[in-house]
C-alpha cells in the first residue's frame, strides 16, 4: 500500500484507525456464532479490538470499529492472559478480530510471544489492577470452568491462532502472520475498486486484498475460510466476478455462472 506514513508511537498524528500505539480490547468471549469448523462445541475464543482501517457504511460493529475509546487498554501480557483464560476454558482457537486486528499487530505478536514463552504463567505476572481490567471486559453469559485438559497436549500449551481480518495489509504484515497464524478467516468484499472506495472508503482495494489472498493460498500451511458479503445491487459488479477470480486463482477454475 502507498500513502502517508503515520508514526503512531507519539500519538500526535493518527492514521485512519485513529489509534496510538496502545491497544484497547472491547470484549473477549466464547464466540458460538462463527463458522462451524471454527466454533466447534466450545466456541472460538474471540478477542475484539477497537477501531478499524475501513469505514464501511454497513458495519455491524460500528460501536467498536468507529469508537477508538471503546473497551479497556491492555498491554501485551494482559492480551496474552485473556487468550490463555479462554483456552483454559475450552475454546478451540484464539480469534483475533475487531474492528480490524491489523493496527494492533505489534501488541498481538508480543502477546503470542509471551504465550509461547511463559504459557499459563503469563497470568502470574499481572498486577491485581491489570487482572481486574482483563476480567472487566469478559463477555460470556455463562461461566466456564478452567481445565488443563482443554489446552494442553502432554506438557505443551496448545493455542491455535486465527486471524479474522479484512486482509487489507502490506506484504510485510502477511509475512509476519505466516509465522504466527494457524488459520486465516479473511473477508473478500469487493471486486470493483469504485464500490470499495464508495462504501468502505478504501483505495486500491482489489489489488491489495487479492494479492494477500493469493499469497496465503500459495504459501499454504494455514487453513483459510474466505468470507464474502453479497450486497444488494452488487451481484454483477462484485460478487460474480469475485467468485470467478477465487475459482480461477485458488480453486483451479471450477466456477461457472
Amino acid at each position: 500500500m502507498s500513502g502517508v506514513v503515520v508514526d503512531r508511537t507519539g500519538g500526535n498524528r493518527l492514521g485512519v484507525c485513529m489509534l496510538d500505539s496502545t491497544s484497547r480490547v472491547s470484549t473477549y468471549f466464547h464466540h458460538l456464532g462463527e463458522e462451524l469448523p471454527l466454533r466447534g462445541v466450545m466456541g472460538s475464543g474471540t478477542i475484539f479490538f477497537t477501531s478499524c482501517n475501513f469505514r464501511c457504511a454497513f458495519c455491524q460493529n460500528a460501536d467498536i470499529s468507529r469508537d477508538r475509546f471503546n473497551g479497556v487498554v491492555m498491554n501485551p501480557r494482559q492480551i496474552a492472559s485473556a487468550a490463555v483464560i479462554l483456552r483454559l476454558e475450552g475454546v478451540h482457537n484464539i480469534n483475533w478480530v475487531g474492528g480490524e486486528p491489523t493496527p494492533h499487530l505489534h501488541n498481538i505478536a508480543e502477546a503470542i510471544r509471551l504465550i509461547a514463552r511463559d504459557g499459563i504463567k503469563v497470568l502470574d505476572e499481572l498486577s491485581d489492577e491489570e487482572y481486574n481490567a482483563v476480567l472487566s471486559v469478559k463477555a460470556d453469559f455463562i461461566p466456564y470452568n478452567f481445565s488443563r485438559d482443554w489446552a494442553f497436549y502432554g506438557n505443551e500449551l496448545n493455542v491455535p491462532m486465527l486471524w479474522n481480518s479484512n486482509f487489507y495489509m502490506t506484504v510485510d504484515v502477511m509475512k509476519l502472520l505466516r509465522v504466527i497464524v494457524d488459520i486465516h478467516l479473511p473477508d473478500f468484499k469487493y471486486y470493483n475498486n469504485k464500490c470499495a472506495f464508495r462504501i468502505s472508503r478504501v483505495p486500491r482495494y482489489f489489488e491489495i486484498v487479492s494479492r494477500n489472498h493469493k499469497l496465503a493460498y500459495d504459501w499454504g500451511g494455514e487453513d483459510m475460510i474466505i468470507r464474502h458479503l453479497v450486497m444488494p445491487g452488487h451481484v454483477e459488479d462484485d460478487s460474480k466476478p469475485l467468485l470467478k477470480w477465487i475459482a480461477d486463482n485458488m480453486l483451479g477454475g471450477s466456477w461457472s455462472t
